[in-house]
This record gives structure tokens, C-alpha cells and sequence, in this order.
């Protein structure tokens, strides 16, 4: 079974942040899965608690543009602010270089504080990495009342919140896998489908992040 790493991120620089607590859940899957994980944290950039707003441009582009080129796969994770992705997140995938992710497997989780909130944060996130020729894989997670989410440990209190971050872990790690042994050589781009995602209608909720 070839070996595939998994890098995650996650949209938050809050050190409580739930959406890389629901992260951490889909990675250990993952890992479980026989990925190596890894975890772009955007609240600490360089080792110095750099984020995408201390740093310079071309710095951070440098750093994220490193990490994704080097992961197989990827799973992003984000809260969700009025209906949308995080800022911080935002300013991360505008670093991202064209190529980087391009045919690369990519899960997409997010955390919010109601039940729902209204729009869909992950089908504009899915269009953005489609757009940069990712393969975003089919299923998605959403947690709702992120707030009550999980234990002190990090584990989910819910065995379906548990179950839908499990299946995303299992699926990047799996699609990555399938996608790396399409690829004639490493230095050849793997073919890019588009998975249909059904979207999810959000009411408005709590902000969670």
C-alpha cells in the first residue's frame, strides 16, 4: 500500500479553535486510514507564532505553497462567519500557487455555532479549490453547535458528528491513495474529475470558530 501524506488546515488562529478540534478528528481517521498526517497551522506560520497577517506575502505564499506541494492529500477546515469561510483561510488559499493542489484529493469540514447558518460556507470553498484543480472528494462535514461539539479530550459528543469527521478522514486518505497510483511518475499531474457534493441548506446560527 503506498505510503500518502495528508496535510491538514485549519481556518482559525484561536487557540480553542473547534474547527481544528473537528480537524484533528478527521485527521486521526486518516492516520488510522495509513496516512501520515500533517497540520498547516495558520496561527504559527514560522515557529513564532507568525500568522497570514504578521507575515509578508511572499512569505506566507512561500510557506503554504511548500506545505500543500508536498502533501498528497488534503483536508480544510474552517468555521463559519455570516455564511463564509474564515479570513484567515481566505488569505490562505489566495497563496496557494496554481499548480500546487492541482489533482490532489481535498475534504472539506466546518464548524458552526447553531444549528446551521444561512448559505453554505463549504460549496463556495468547494467551487474556490475546484477552480485551483483540486479533487474535492464527495463527502463533506458540517458540525453544528461546534460550542458542544466535543469533550475537554477533543472527542466528538456525538457519534454522528464523529462518524461524518471519521468518513472524511477514511475518504481523502483513500482518494489520495487511488489518485497518487494514477499518476504515471511524481512529477505528472493527476487526472482532475469533479465530485458532486450535494449542498447544504444553512439557517442562521451562532458564529463557532
Amino acid at each position: 500500500m503506498p505510503s500518502i501524506t495528508v496535510l491538514g488546515i485549519a481556518g482559525s488562529e484561536r487557540e480553542d479553535s473547534r474547527a481544528r478540534t473537528a480537524l484533528q478528528v478527521a485527521l486521526r481517521a486518516a492516520r488510522k486510514a495509513g496516512a501520515k498526517v500533517e497540520v498547516l497551522d495558520v496561527s504559527n506560520l514560522d515557529g513564532r507564532a507568525s500568522t497570514v497577517h504578521d507575515l509578508p506575502q511572499e512569505e506566507v505564499a512561500d510557506r503554504v505553497g511548500t506545505a500543500v506541494a508536498n502533501a498528497d492529500a488534503l483536508i480544510v477546515a474552517t468555521p463559519t462567519f455570516h455564511g463564509g469561510i474564515s479570513g484567515p483561510l481566505r488569505a490562505i488559499l489566495e497563496s496557494i500557487p496554481n499548480d500546487a493542489i492541482a489533482g490532489k484529493a481535498t475534504a472539506l469540514v466546518s464548524v458552526t455555532g447553531g444549528s446551521a447558518d444561512r448559505g453554505d460556507p463549504l460549496e463556495p470553498l468547494r467551487q474556490q479549490l475546484q477552480g485551483l484543480r483540486a479533487w474535492v472528494v464527495p463527502n463533506r462535514a458540517v458540525v453544528p453547535f461546534a460550542f458542544r461539539a466535543f469533550d475537554r479530550a477533543g472527542n466528538p459528543t456525538d457519534p454522528e458528528v464523529r462518524e461524518r469527521l471519521e468518513t472524511v478522514g477514511r475518504e481523502v486518505a483513500r482518494y489520495g491513495r487511488l489518485l497518487q497510483e494514477m499518476r504515471p511518475d511524481s512529477a505528472a499531474p493527476a487526472p482532475v474529475v469533479a465530485a458532486t457534493t450535494t449542498p447544504i441548506v444553512l439557517s442562521r446560527g451562532r458564529r463557532a470558530s
